[in-house]
C-alpha cells in the first residue's frame, strides 16, 4: 500500500497567492464602496417604512394616540405616544425608535417632505398621527393618506413611502409618486 501523497506549499507560492488576493481586493474596493453607497437610500426608506409600521402597531397595542414626528428644525425623528390615554389624554411620552434610522437618514437624505391628502389637494405636514384603531388622521381630524418623499444627497434619487390612511398599509416606491396607482 502506497502512502497518501502530501503536498505542502512553498513560501513563494503562498506569497504569490496572497499578492493576487491583495490586488483583487484593492481593485474591488471602489466597486463595493459604490454598491454600498447606492443601497443607503433604499435602506433608509425601508427602515422608515418599518418605523411607521412600528408606530401604528404601538397605537393599536397601547390603545393610545401615537405620532411619528419629523422635527425639521433639529433634523430628527421621534415617536410619541399617550402615556395614559384614559387618565391623562393628550399627555405624550417619547418612546425610542426601534432601529438606527436616525443615523441612516442623516447620512443619505437631503430632504424629507410629508404630504397628506386633504379635502382640496395635498397639505404639507410634519407628523403622522395614528389613532388607537390604527388609522391615520390628518390635521383636520379626517382619515388621510400620506406620502413621504425621501430625497437623496444627489437629489436625483427619490423614494416615496405611501401610507394608506384607513388601513395603515405602507408601500415603498423607488420613484416620486403622488398616487397609489403609480406602483401598478
Amino acid at each position: 500500500m502506497k502512502p497518501a501523497f502530501r503536498h505542502s506549499f512553498t513560501l513563494v507560492e503562498l506569497i504569490l497567492v496572497l499578492t493576487i488576493m491583495g490586488l483583487l481586493s484593492t481593485a474591488m474596493a471602489p466597486v463595493m464602496k459604490n454598491l454600498l453607497r447606492a443601497q443607503r437610500l433604499p435602506n433608509a426608506a425601508a427602515m422608515l417604512a418599518s418605523s411607521i409600521r412600528y408606530c401604528r402597531s404601538t397605537a393599536v397595542h397601547r390603545s393610545a394616540l401615537t405620532r411619528l414626528i419629523f422635527d425639521t428644525e433639529q433634523g430628527r425623528l421621534r415617536i410619541e405616544t399617550e402615556s395614559s390615554p384614559l387618565s391623562q389624554p393628550g399627555v405624550f411620552e417619547e418612546i425610542p425608535l426601534p432601529t438606527g434610522l436616525q443615523k441612516e437618514l442623516e447620512e443619505c437624505v437631503s430632504e424629507i417632505q410629508i404630504k397628506q391628502m386633504a379635502e382640496y389637494g395635498t397639505e404639507d405636514v410634519e407628523q403622522l398621527e395614528f389613532q388607537p384603531d390604527g388609522v391615520i388622521v390628518g390635521p383636520t381630524g379626517m382619515i388621510s393618506d400620506t406620502f413621504i418623499y425621501l430625497k437623496g444627497k444627489d437629489e436625483s434619487e427619490v423614494y416615496t413611502i405611501a401610507v394608506v390612511g384607513i388601513t395603515g398599509q405602507v408601500l415603498v416606491m423607488d420613484h416620486e409618486a403622488s398616487t397609489f396607482y403609480d406602483e401598478l
